[in-house]
């Protein structure tokens, strides 16, 4: 038998109170001298005899009754079963805790996390006296060994989910090096592993070469996988987008082991906007799209849920953001004495006419640049540049390659301006122009006849708005000379000419940004292009295509970093973080980076940000608000399980899996289990009172 609270034995000391009043309360029979009183001696005496039998057996009542008090104030316990040697030591405990976020699955109403740790506790007091114990969770711990049960147990009640998830072999890496590296090796270790026995939680490389002589105990908190809906392979058709754009927003509703029908709920700002009822069959998926207006410049911040929560609520819902520009800065760059004299050459004439404001003011802002100055200009508030037949020097192409790595788009369109000295190695063949257009320059192709385009992605978003004519017919354009181009592996040919199959419309991303170039040019003594109704529709497509369509990064994974563009890198920026908690934070920005990080560590949910900055000047960028999404990663919350043949077989030699709904000091004792007695002794001293007070009764009458 062993005691949990052995110091409270000391209370037996008070089984000398009844004793004592017993001794003290004691009658003293009067001596009585009385000669007609000698017949009643004898009688006397046989009277004392039996008071002194009462009075001794409600005694040692009264002592019994204190002494089953007071053993089960100590908590005696004893082992059932047949025990191994050695199981009443002490032992060093390492408790390894999954706080992945597959363990908010709610069983009964209660998460798998809580659970896991109320079953630590409880198993820490559990252990022999005198075992240490020490906590790790994937990314925490293990904590230093600790004797005291109440202070372990406060180190439980802190974690929290992990929200970037992931298996749990590094905290097991870090538990054998916290045994390994124990200065007092008196006590044998154990590791004890509480998790939901999903595929995610181990991998096969967490056990090799483990010490036979420290075991694992991985305790199963779930015993079956339950049905679950999730929303999966959320995806918008475009993330940073401008005002009057739609945005399609795509995805699956998959259900596993269940089937039905599901409404989701597609929010924006926290407001239900637009609902859908999705039927889904066991084990498969089904795909649904709403459409997304973006009115206005700012930060949307949108959700798709599953209107009825399941039991695991985190892949229940999907966050997105779209951010939503002001209108697009495009720049269009002239030679010297087109800019001087204030009017567009004839080749350039029509280019110029479709960023007229007149035709769609609200989308773009034309600027000229002079070539001269391209150079030295700052391009970063631009969204496209556009080269059309202008010949520029290395110094430009430059500047240029830098703007686009930082984001920006560039749009080039040849003619005989610069054909030529492309052949001749100057204008599209300096050391930076070769390295961001999306194909080498060969040179000018003349046809004898003129030719059209033979094929088009009817998908591409720039091309798709001319299918079955919509916006003119492509297909009627006529080029007399093209640019002939030989595209790079990473490089996209979206339109091809019908001669020898000339690639007509080329694209490639370069860094951030995108690079294109239409071969065909706009430039009147090459194609008929300029003189189509087809143009104007094609040119705005095309820049539509480059400012709205550009790849901006609004999804990160939950418990993971986000990374946000700077415009301007300097000393005066400051960046504010509201995440899904509402607490604010300001994030420090070291000088001269052209990004700024923050952590999502506030689970899923929209992490709106505000960018300022204390130089900031009047028609500037500034400030600059945003919004990015954190989601839970699709392969945490997969309910997969494993089997118990794959367990043992992860585990090894030296694991052994437990079921979560049995006894746990059972399980690890290989069917040994501690009983408590302290029942048995309160129901000892119940019958110790009844007795003494039939007794008291009995003898009084």
């Amino acid at each position: 038998m062993a005691l949990d609270a052995a110091p409270l034995l000391w209370g037996l000391l008070l089984l000398g109170i009844p004793l004592a009043i017993h001794l003290l309360m004691k009658d003293r029979p009067k001596e009585l001298r009385f000669p007609t009183l000698r017949f009643l001696k004898e009688a006397a005496k046989d009277e004392a005899r039996r008071l002194r039998l009462r009075h001794l057996a409600l005694l040692l009542l009264r002592m019994f009754l204190l002494a089953a008090v007071v053993t089960a104030a100590a908590r005696p316990k004893v082992r059932m079963g047949a025990g191994e040697a050695g199981k009443d030591s002490p032992v060093d405990a390492v408790f390894i805790l999954d706080d992945s976020p597959s363990m908010t699955l709610a069983k009964g109403g209660t998460p798998l996390l809580e659970e896991a740790k109320v079953r630590a506790a409880r198993a820490a007091e559990d252990l022999p006296v005198g075992s240490r114990f020490s906590l790790a969770t994937r990314t925490r711990g293990p904590t230093p060994f600790t004797l005291r049960p109440v202070s372990f147990a406060g180190e439980v009640a802190t974690v929290g989910v992990d929200w970037a998830g992931g298996p749990l072999d590094p905290a097991l890496a870090r538990s054998r090096a916290l045994v390994r590296d124990r200065e007092d090796t008196s006590r044998p270790a154990e590791i004890y592993v509480f998790s939901d026995g999903t595929r995610g939680s181990l991998t096969p490389q967490a056990f090799p070469g483990w010490p036979e002589d420290l075991p694992v105990r991985y305790v199963d908190l779930s015993e079956e996988s339950p049905p679950d809906f999730s929303i999966e392979g959320l995806a918008l058709s475009a993330s940073e987008v401008l005002p009057g754009s739609t945005v399609e927003v795509r995805g699956f509703l998959r259900a596993e082991r269940a089937s039905g029908e599901r409404v989701l709920d597609l929010a924006i700002d926290g407001r239900v906007v637009e609902s859908r009822l999705v039927r889904v069959e066991e084990g498969s998926r089904e795909p649904f799209s709403f459409s997304l207006a973006a009115p206005t410049p700012g930060p949307l911040r949108g959700e798709v849920r599953i209107r009825e929560h399941d039991s695991l609520a985190a892949n229940d819902a999907r966050f997105f953001a779209v951010l939503v520009r002001p209108s697009s800065g495009v720049a269009v760059v002239l030679d010297e004495a087109a800019y001087l004299a204030e009017r567009a050459p004839p080749g350039l004439f029509p280019l110029l006419l479709a960023l007229d404001p007149s035709q769609d003011g609200r989308r773009f802002r034309r600027l000229a640049i002079p070539e001269s100055e391209l150079a030295e200009r700052d391009l970063s508030g631009l969204q496209v540049v556009v080269v059309p037949d202008v010949p520029l020097v290395e110094e430009a192409w430059a500047a240029l390659r830098r703007y686009v790595a930082e984001g920006g788009a560039l749009l080039v369109l040849p003619g005989p301006g610069t054909a030529g000295a492309g052949a001749g190695g100057t204008t599209y063949r300096t050391p930076s122009a070769l390295e961001i257009l999306p194909a080498e320059v060969v040179g000018a192709e003349p046809f004898p006849e003129p030719v059209g385009l033979a094929g088009v992605l009817a998908d591409h978003p720039a091309l798709a708005a001319f299918d079955a004519g919509a916006n003119g017919d492509l297909l009627a354009v006529r080029f007399r000379t093209v640019l002939r181009v030989a595209p790079h592996p990473d490089s996209t040919v979206a339109a091809i000419f019908a001669e020898r199959d000339l690639p007509a419309w080329v694209e490639r991303p370069y860094g951030k940004g995108d690079v294109v170039l239409f071969a065909g040019g706009c430039h009147p003594d090459w194609t008929t292009f300029p003189r189509e109704l087809s143009f104007v529709p094609f040119l705005q497509e095309a820049l539509r295509y480059l400012t709205g369509e550009r790849r901006a990064a609004t999804d990160f994974p939950a418990g993971g970093e986000a990374e946000v563009s700077l415009p301007s890198p300097g000393t005066g920026l400051r960046l504010v973080v509201v995440g899904p908690a509402d607490l604010s934070r300001e994030i420090a920005l070291p000088k001269d980076r052209p990004a700024a990080r923050f952590a999502l560590d506030e689970g899923p949910g929209h992490y709106g940000y505000v960018v300022t900055s204390r130089e900031a000047v009047e028609g500037g960028p500034f400030p600059i608000r945003g919004a990015v999404a954190a989601n839970v990663s699709p392969s945490e919350t997969d309910l997969d399980r494993l089997d118990a043949g794959e367990l043992a077989s992860l585990l090894g030699p030296s694991g052994r899996a437990l079921e979560g709904g049995r006894a746990f000091r059972a399980e690890l004792a290989g069917g040994e289990s501690w009983v408590s007695l302290v029942p048995l002794f309160l129901l000892l001293a119940l019958a110790a009172i009844t007795a003494e007070n039939w007794l008291s009764n009995f003898f009084h009458k």
